[in-house]
């Protein structure tokens, strides 16, 4: 007995059937899986296999305060109030002794050192006025700086006009500084033409005593 096996079409067309039944069960198209509602996460193969994803870190937060470049700061100048400067207190000096003859003029320094209430200049060996009494001294310790008219060879013939030798004596009365037991001190001046200065032409304890004399009354001649 011969049986006849079924046409190939017959028993493929019942598969299809069923096959597209089943897809349409369970919501999906042919042809791929359904794209649904657009709500559905899609699945990890790490899900599928039972593990626990890990949560994904949140993005770094972007900064978006600029920070401010301190180059570019310019420092605040602080204001400076100047303090008023103290009056000068009088200027005490331990230079010594000036005779500076200059073109129509001579220059004559008594230092703070010796505070004075008078000067004089006489010729130096017969000791004739020849300027002064000046005042201007004031018994302060300060240098004091007399200005006398004419240059040094003028004063060189004032000296020879009294019947001196051209020398001089510039004399000065002290407050409170003493030559020996006087209260004045004096410098010879040898050459009126010629710069002076220091004590090495001050008159030493004794030698102005007739000096004294001769301040009281003008008229006494002596010699140092």
């Amino acid at each position: 007995m011969k049986f006849k096996l079924p046409a190939l079409s017959s028993l493929l067309w019942p598969g299809a059937l069923f096959a597209a039944f089943a897809l349409l069960a369970a919501g999906c198209e042919p042809g791929g899986f359904s794209e649904g509602d657009g709500t559905q996460t899609p699945i990890s193969m790490a899900e599928l296999n039972g593990i626990e994803p890990e949560a994904e870190s949140p993005p770094a937060e972007t900064e978006t305060e600029t920070e401010t470049d301190e180059a570019d700061e310019t420092p605040a100048v602080p204001v400076t109030v100047p303090t008023p400067a103290p009056a000068p207190a009088p200027i005490v000096s331990s230079g010594g002794f000036l005779w500076q003859p200059r073109t129509d003029s001579v220059r004559i320094v008594i230092p703070a050192s010796l505070p004075h209430w008078q000067m004089h200049v006489f010729s130096r060996r017969r000791h004739y006025t020849l300027y002064g009494p000046d005042n201007r001294g004031g018994n302060q310790p300060v240098n004091v700086e007399y200005i006398l008219p004419g240059g040094g060879a003028v004063w060189r013939q004032k000296s020879l006009q009294v019947g001196d030798d051209g020398t001089l004596l510039v004399f000065i009365n002290t407050r409170d500084v003493a030559t020996g037991t006087y209260k004045n001190a004096g410098w010879r001046i040898m050459n009126p033409e010629q710069a002076q200065s220091g004590d090495g032409g001050r008159l030493l304890p004794g030698e102005n005593r007739a000096v004294l004399e001769l301040s009281m009354d003008g008229t006494t001649a002596a010699r140092n």
